[in-house]
């Protein structure tokens, strides 16, 4: 809601309601998402300022002057995806703090996005943490080990990310149980650069192809945007078309023409080298 409240409806089995049961198993109307409080009663969330859904579990930042934008989980834990240090199944239908580790919490997000069983944030220095299933390298630490903690992402080159996401798909068993979870994460830095890593069986990571099938460490998507500086006038024209193929294979041309005619000259920048 417009004050910062957060409701949900749908299926609830395993938490992912945040209203504070897990019965009925499921809620055709609206609910509060909750939180626990130092002294373990519930109170609704009302300072929410940016929220995401994975397939059994939600997120959320929190914006109060006390909190810092720290964040907020809740639902099916197994895996790690709550990020409160473990990675059992588990049901918490109301929402704590996402930790770093044992004693230190995560603060100064200003973005979350999740996939089916994982969660990516973006904090205000640009620096990107992950957290929850790794079965397809989805958390972008080079393994495939699932983690209870959020942790930052290592990326090949010192970059600044504006932008984070996350998607994928679960497949269930004859039973209705979770069989497999293929979760992909994407990054856009200040520079027009896209990253991803995890799932890459469909080409989830951009990278060019589909091998291999799990991506653990972020890589340059096939294309990547370009930042084009250039001394034309606003109302002249400008022209530019660029394809890459990475990590290696780039081309470019432009063109660029003022008002009376003159042609001037372009620099092209990527991955901020000129």
């Amino acid at each position: 809601g417009s004050n910062g409240k957060i409701w949900s409806f749908g299926s609830k089995g395993s938490g992912e309601l945040g209203s504070g049961s897990t019965s009925p198993s499921a809620r055709s109307r609206a609910d509060l998402v909750n939180f626990e409080k130092p002294d373990t009663s519930l109170e609704a969330i009302a300072d929410a300022i940016d929220i995401a859904a994975g397939a059994e579990h939600g997120v959320a930042i929190r914006s109060d002057i006390s909190e810092d934008r720290t964040v907020w989980a809740w639902g099916q834990q197994a895996g790690g995806r709550l990020a409160n240090g473990a990675t059992s199944s588990n049901a918490q239908p109301y929402a704590t703090k996402v930790l770093i580790d044992s004693m230190t919490e995560l603060s100064g997000i200003v973005q979350v996005a999740a996939g089916p069983a994982h969660t990516i944030a973006l904090d205000e220095n640009g620096d990107v943490f992950t957290w929850g299933s790794n079965s397809s390298g989805e958390l972008g630490d080079g393994t495939t080990t699932d983690n209870g903690y959020a942790a930052q992402v290592t990326f090949p080159v010192s970059v600044e990310v504006v932008w984070v996401g996350a998607g994928g798909y679960q497949t269930y068993d004859g039973m209705g149980a979770v069989s497999g979870s293929f979760g992909y994460s994407l990054a856009l830095t200040n520079e027009g650069v896209f990253y991803g890593w995890g799932y890459n069986g469909d080409g989830e990571t951009g990278k060019g192809s589909t091998s291999p099938t799990q991506v653990t460490s972020p890589v340059l998507t096939g294309f990547s945007s370009l930042i084009l500086r250039n001394e034309v006038p606003s109302v002249g024209t400008f022209t530019a078309t660029g394809t890459m193929v990475a990590p290696a294979s780039l081309t470019l041309s432009a063109t660029a023409t003022d008002p009376d005619g003159t042609v001037e000259g372009v620099d092209f920048y990527l991955d901020s080298t000129f």
